[in-house]
């Protein structure tokens, strides 16, 4: 017991950090990069309908803009780089919720993936939508890791995960073809409630994020929007 509790204080430990030394880079040497302050500002000045329209020029479904758009409401012009910092870095704490806490792998193993360039810079660091797919990851492998889950959790986590972006897609369709190839181990029924939150899942995503001529004319306020305006 005692050896069991230590361990999971190293890894609380080990997350705790992690996360301050990315946030220590981030908001100490980080200059936000032209494609962070764009999906910013597409969340902050645009409504709700303009967000869908303007993401069939971006190629990106639609969970990063939205979670960014809780955030904007309380932009007040001259806090924008402490929300957005703050609003991803709540994803990397989340994604390393799973990798430290509800993961069984060795410590080492778990610090060196967490500290890679990928998972640390390119996606700890520089305030992107990638960490999504990571945490929605993370939190599918553990649910299916459980000998009994909930359906509809991982159906919503799957959902979820095909809206982050292309990779995520790609992989959330790998665990369908996972969580099918168990059903038949198992001799259950083979399309099951998470296979139905995948589908409906890709589906949202490809209508999301299929070009198509809207006439749709991409624009910025050059004031800050009201809460009204902003939703």
């Amino acid at each position: 017991m005692y050896g069991k509790t230590s361990i999971k204080y190293w890894n609380i430990l080990a997350a705790i950090l992690i996360i301050g030394c990315i946030a220590w880079f981030k908001f100490e040497f980080h200059e936000l990069w032209k494609d962070e302050w764009q999906a910013w500002f597409v969340a902050k000045d645009k409504s709700l309908v303009d967000v869908f329209s303007f993401l069939y020029y971006e190629g990106h479904p639609a969970l990063w803009y939205l979670y960014l758009k809780v955030f904007a409401l309380f932009s007040n012009g001259s806090n924008d780089i402490i929300l957005i910092s703050i609003a991803h870095l709540i994803t990397v704490a989340a994604g390393l919720y799973f990798l430290f806490i509800k993961f069984r792998l060795p410590l080492a193993v778990k610090i060196m993936l967490a500290t890679s360039y990928f998972l640390f810079f390119e996606y700890g660091i520089i305030n992107r939508g990638y960490f999504l797919v990571i945490l929605f990851l993370f939190w599918s492998v553990w649910i299916l890791s459980k000998n009994k889950y909930s359906n509809i959790q991982l159906a919503i986590v799957l959902f979820l995960l095909c809206q982050t972006e292309v990779y995520g897609t790609i992989m959330a369709i790998a665990l369908g073809f996972y969580i099918l190839y168990n059903n038949y181990e198992r001799r259950e029924k083979l399309f099951t409630v998470p296979f139905y939150g995948l589908l409906i899942g890709l589906v949202v995503f490809v209508i999301s994020v299929f070009p198509r001529d809207t006439g749709h004319i991409s624009r910025t306020s050059p004031e800050p929007w009201s809460i009204g305006e902003k939703l």
